[in-house]
């Protein structure tokens, strides 16, 4: 009953966590636009549950309004709530959350790379081409050099599908960026290439076999 949308819109500042997320399925469940603001600004409560409960019920409304804050929650800590806001932006498919879903493909959780594969395909099926994936440039080449060996890889294979121009090889399917095996022949290959140019020749020429095997 949209009569309840007022009253349940006040509890969302609730004392009781369990409270506050029971508010939050309700007003989905209803689904009056009235609740898209009060909702955007549930993102920021200390409860991860609450969070994650509000960004999928405004995956309901896939409203453009939302992306700005929900692109917030693709920094939040908590995994599940990064999951969520990736899995949402991909629904609502605005072309403003390109840049951000680009950069979640080099997410430590493969949960959230393989998500932000399929939001991609879904906002635009040559994300590759789009400014915001040239806007990620800079963010993918810093996440080369983390310390997380699934981040190092993802980013590189990525930067590899919007530079094909660059060294490394091109990738014509994008969820092999959450494929485990497909990253470890990509670092295997980066390594061997870079022994290229190792000063010992036999270094050199072994590295020269392993990649024509």
């Amino acid at each position: 009953d949209a009569r309840a949308v007022e009253p349940l819109i006040h509890l969302l500042r609730d004392k009781d966590d369990k409270m506050r997320a029971a508010v939050v399925r309700a007003l989905n469940k209803i689904g009056d636009t009235r609740a898209i603001d009060p909702l955007a600004s549930v993102l920021h409560d200390t409860t991860w549950d609450v969070r994650r409960a509000a960004i999928e019920s405004l995956a309901r409304f896939k409203d453009a309004r939302t992306v700005r804050p929900l692109l917030e929650c693709l920094k939040d800590k908590d995994r599940d709530v990064r999951l969520a806001a990736v899995e949402t932006l991909g629904k609502i498919g605005d072309a403003s959350a390109i840049e951000a879903l680009v950069t979640a493909l080099t997410d430590e959780s493969n949960l959230i790379r393989d998500a932000a594969a399929i939001a991609l395909k879904r906002t635009d099926s040559h994300w590759e081409r789009t400014p915001g994936a040239k806007a990620a440039i800079l963010p993918l080449e810093k996440a080369q050099k983390s310390t997380e060996y699934w981040v190092r890889t993802s980013a590189t294979g990525i930067l590899a599908k919007i530079q094909p121009n660059a060294e490394s090889q091109p990738v014509t399917d994008l969820t092999t960026f959450a494929n485990p095996a497909y990253l470890k022949r990509l670092a295997a290959t980066q390594a061997l290439v870079t022994a290229l140019k190792h000063l010992d020749r036999d270094i050199r020429q072994a590295a020269a076999e392993a990649l024509g095997q």
